[in-house]
């Protein structure tokens, strides 16, 4: 399931991820990157969350990554 965040624009969340794989890392970032938050900005207290989360679950697998490239997993 892909939930729509921005309902103005029909971001959804993977547009939001895809954002911050690229290297959006604040909402004001995603924002720009994706156009969310453009229309009636009823979706900022939603990115407010949703980025910060996203960047946390990007660092983790980043760190994954990189452990199970040394072997460490």
């Amino acid at each position: 399931m892909n939930s729509v965040v921005c309902f103005c624009y029909g971001i959804t969340v993977e547009d939001l991820e895809h954002a911050v794989s690229k290297g959006a890392k604040t909402p004001e970032s995603v924002m720009a990157a994706t156009g969310a938050g453009d229309g009636c900005t009823s979706c900022h207290p939603d990115l407010d969350v949703i980025v910060p989360a996203l960047v946390k679950k990007l660092k983790l697998k980043l760190k994954e990554e990189e452990n199970s490239q040394l072997g460490l997993f």
